[in-house]
C-alpha cells in the first residue's frame, strides 16, 4: 500500500486541475442520453450518479490509475472540492 499511497497523494486531488476543461455534467447528460441505464432492476444499492463515474473514467484514463489506485484516490478525494 505504500507505493500506491505515495503515488496517488503525489497527485492531490486532480479533479481541480481538470474540471475548468471538462464539463461532467454535460458529460453526463449525453450518456445518459445515448445508453440510458438498466430499468427495473433489482439492486440491493442504488447505482452511482452517471457524473461521478465519468469522472471516474476520465481520471483512470488521464492518469492511467489501475482500479486500486483509482479507489485510493476516490477514498481520499471523494467528498472534497
Amino acid at each position: 500500500m505504500q507505493s500506491i499511497t505515495g503515488e496517488t497523494d503525489r497527485l492531490g486531488n486532480p479533479l481541480i486541475e481538470i474540471e475548468p476543461y471538462i464539463d461532467f455534467a454535460a458529460l453526463a447528460l449525453e450518456v445518459d442520453r445515448t445508453e440510458p441505464g438498466p430499468v427495473g432492476t433489482q439492486r440491493s444499492w442504488p447505482p452511482f450518479p452517471t457524473e461521478t463515474m465519468a469522472w471516474i473514467q476520465v481520471l483512470k484514463q488521464l492518469y492511467n490509475l489501475s482500479n486500486e489506485r483509482m479507489e485510493y484516490q476516490w477514498s481520499i478525494n471523494c467528498w472534497t472540492g
